[in-house]
C-alpha cells in the first residue's frame, strides 16, 4: 500500500501529461498534468475520446505498428484541452505488459509552438515558390557541385519538364546543350568563388525552336 502511494506521488511530481492506458484504449490511470489537460480525471474515459476526429485513424494505425514492435509508439496528434481546444502534442507510449491484460504507459508533450512555427515557415516557402513561378524568367536553384535543387515553371518550360515538376537533384550541367557545358562549368566555378558569371546558352525542347538565354549565376 505505501509503495503503491509512493508511486503515485511520483507520478503526480511528472511535469507532462502521463496515463497508464489498458490493452482498449482505455484510461486506468492518470498524473495531475493528464487530468489537467483534460479538466477532471480522465480515468475509465477511452483516449480516443480526447483526440481530434482527423487524427484518430493516424494514431491507432501508429498504436497497431507499435503492439507488434519493441520500439515506442512516437505520434504527433491533436488532443482537446478542457479549455483552449484543440492542441498539437507529441505523444510517447511504451507497452509495459503483454497479453490480454496488456497495459500502456504514455507521456504527451504539448509542440503547438513548434507546430505553429513550421505551419509559418511552409507558408512562407509556399509563397516564395508562388512568387518564383510568377516571374518570365528562368529561375533555377544550383548546389556548389552542380546539383540542380529548385526551379520555376518557366525553367521547366524552358527544359520540356512538367511545370509542376518538383523533384529535381539532376545535374545543371547535363541540361545544357553539348556545344556550351564547358562555358557552363566555368560559369559555375567562378560562382563557386563567390564571382557572377555569365554566359550565352541555348534550349531546345522536341521539334520546336531553339531558344537562346542569356545565363546569368550569381551565388547566393
Amino acid at each position: 500500500m505505501g509503495v503503491t502511494m509512493e508511486l503515485a506521488a511520483l507520478f503526480d511530481l511528472l511535469p507532462s501529461p502521463v496515463a497508464v492506458v489498458d490493452g482498449r484504449g482505455r484510461v486506468i490511470r492518470a498524473n495531475q498534468e493528464a487530468a489537467a489537460l483534460a479538466g477532471a480525471d480522465p480515468t475509465g474515459r477511452r483516449l480516443l475520446t480526447f483526440v481530434h476526429p482527423d487524427d484518430r485513424s493516424h494514431l491507432l494505425q501508429a498504436w497497431r505498428a507499435a503492439a507488434g514492435s519493441v520500439e515506442p509508439m512516437r505520434i504527433d496528434c491533436r488532443l482537446l484541452h478542457h479549455d483552449r481546444g484543440y492542441r498539437w502534442w507529441r505523444l510517447t507510449a511504451r507497452r509495459a505488459t503483454t497479453g490480454d491484460d496488456a497495459r500502456w504507459v504514455g507521456s504527451a508533450v504539448d509542440v503547438q509552438p513548434d507546430v505553429i512555427t513550421r505551419e509559418a515557415a511552409n507558408r512562407r516557402d509556399a509563397l516564395r515558390l508562388r512568387m518564383l513561378d510568377a516571374s518570365a524568367d528562368c529561375i533555377k536553384l544550383i548546389d556548389a557541385d552542380g546539383t540542380l535543387q529548385e526551379m520555376n515553371r518557366a525553367g521547366c518550360a524552358a527544359l520540356g519538364l512538367p511545370l509542376d515538376e518538383r523533384e529535381f537533384g539532376m545535374r545543371w550541367l547535363n541540361l545544357l546543350p553539348a556545344g556550351v557545358r564547358g562555358t557552363g562549368r566555368r560559369a559555375l566555378s567562378a560562382a563557386r568563388q563567390g564571382r557572377p558569371a555569365r554566359f550565352v546558352g541555348a534550349s531546345q525542347v522536341g521539334d520546336q525552336r531553339k531558344q537562346y538565354w542569356d545565363n546569368l549565376l550569381t551565388p547566393l
